[in-house]
């Protein structure tokens, strides 16, 4: 056969719905001549896909729908041309499973084709746990998680397209943890770009992080033993912007713990490198009781702030301060509400100025009421309260899962779930609404994001494994315009 192709992979192993680069190689071997074009999506190659537990076997290829005229490639004898594909563009593997995928390739204005040789392709199966997404808006969400069907819990990175033609676009396994990981990602000050991200973990009093560069493979993660004891990971953790002949990926993570009755923040150094390297920098005690609720933030002068949510009696205390160095904390108490915390969520505007919410329950028994309360912090300090309104929601209902989240708008909404499994979302532009089937007594992670400065949009994961990105009519997001 004149046409010698070769098909190799980096990797013989890939969660489902993870993708990867493959070499195609062509070598004409003589002695006619051999004219075919250089692949793109769709039309070259097509791909031989066998589930080998089964035996079953589908043509796959990629999409068609745009085609440009390429010129034709004329391959000289013994001289071998390389191609780079990305597999998700030609193959999608529906079910865990072992499979053979062997790539065809026309030449000769298409009068011939040579097929490859077969990879064999282990694809593991995919269910999330303890999933946590990094911004409640913008085109692209990146979510990490546990995946719990591997005998050593994968921590995983999923990026979800919030835009025109939506939905999963990467899986990216980058470390190891536990059953009881819950990673967090790290962001940037806003307004700005970090070089690449860092994902950390908690597994007992050990602190674990992985420096991830896209298009790139992860650096092995390092791990650090955290004095103290109930280590709680704040989110989201810090990474200084991107800046030319700057430090890779520098970065910081802040973590609450106990020692003897009393709270300390443990801030810790984030350094990337061929490994990343962990280092405790300070142990800082803070006055009073664990906040209820805390979330980091960067604003644009790269100077990590922490925001917290108190309760002492009936009274819920909102403060901010900037993430202490040792010594004495800077914390600088907001405002007061009245009500019992359920849940909180807040956001950051590109003039520094915070929007939040709060999920209180005000007043007790019976004649108890949910009430949605919206606030915002300017750059200044100055507190207002901006949304208030009561959820309708039965006082004797208890509520399994509550997530608050908030427009950049200030605009809230909150994801509930009761007892017994029936998801809905109250949003603050108009009603109650219920979480569409099959996904309203799903037991699976479900969370939400905003498309645009309205719509929510629902990320859930899914039985076969993987993820939907849902409206809230049950619908994809629509396709890109034509």
């Amino acid at each position: 056969m004149p046409l010698d192709v070769k098909l190799e992979a980096p990797k013989d192993e890939l969660l489902l719905g993870e993708d990867m680069q493959l070499k195609l190689k062509l070598t004409n071997t003589g002695p006619g001549e051999v004219s075919t074009i250089r692949p793109t999506i769709g039309v070259t190659p097509t791909f031989r896909v066998v589930h080998t537990d089964t035996g079953a076997e589908v043509l796959s290829k990629g999409d068609d729908s745009v085609q440009r005229p390429r010129p034709p490639l004329k391959l000289a004898i013994g001289t071998p041309v390389q191609h780079y594909l990305t597999l998700k563009e030609y193959v999608t593997f529906l079910v865990p499973g072992t499979y053979a995928v062997s790539a065809i390739y026309p030449y000769n204005n298409n009068k011939a084709k040579a097929e490859s040789n077969a990879l064999r392709l282990k694809v593991r199966p995919l269910a999330c746990r303890n999933l946590r997404l990094d911004l409640a808006h913008g085109d692209l969400v990146t979510g990490a998680f546990i995946n719990s069907a591997n005998e050593k819990p994968d921590v995983v990175l999923a990026r979800f397209a919030i835009r025109a033609g939506g939905g999963v676009e990467g899986i990216f396994p980058i470390g190891k943890g536990t059953l009881l990981s819950a990673p967090a990602k790290s962001n940037p000050p806003i307004t700005r770009i970090g070089n690449g991200d860092w994902i950390a973990w908690m597994d007992g009093d050990t602190l674990s992080a992985v420096h991830w560069l896209r298009q790139a493979e992860a650096n092995p993660e390092d791990k650090i033993r955290l004095p103290d004891a109930k280590h709680s990971l704040i989110a989201p953790l810090f990474i200084q912007p991107r800046e030319a002949g700057g430090p890779r990926g520098e970065g910081e993570a802040l973590v609450w713990a106990d020692r003897n009755g009393t709270t300390y923040l443990h801030r810790v150094k984030l350094q990337a490198d061929r490994k990343a390297k962990l280092r405790l920098a300070s142990s800082t005690p803070v006055p009073g009781t664990r906040p209820v609720w805390s979330m980091s933030y960067a604003p644009s002068d790269a100077r990590p702030r922490l925001l917290a949510l108190r309760e002492a009696g009936d009274v819920v205390a909102l403060s901010n301060m900037p993430w202490p160095e040792g010594g004495l904390v800077a914390e600088k108490q907001l405002r007061e509400w009245r009500g019992e915390l359920v849940a909180a969520g807040a956001t950051v505007r590109v003039d520094d100025t915070l929007r939040g919410a709060m999920l209180l329950r005000v007043g007790s028994g019976d004649d108890s009421r949910l009430e949605l309360v919206g606030w915002s912090v300017a750059a200044d300090g100055k507190v207002e309260e901006t949304f208030r309104e009561v959820v309708p929601w039965a006082p004797s209902v208890p509520i399994a899962v509550a997530r608050v989240k908030v427009r950049i708008t200030g605009m809230p909404a909150v994801l509930l779930r009761k007892q017994e499994g029936a998801w809905s979302v109250f949003d603050a532009f108009g009603k109650m609404m219920e979480v569409p089937k099959p996904y309203n007594e799903s037991k699976l992670p479900l969370d939400f994001v905003f498309w645009g400065l309205r719509e929510v949009v629902l990320i859930a994961a899914e039985t076969k494994g993987g993820f939907s990105v849902k409206r809230m009519n049950g619908e994809n997001l629509p396709p890109e315009a034509t």
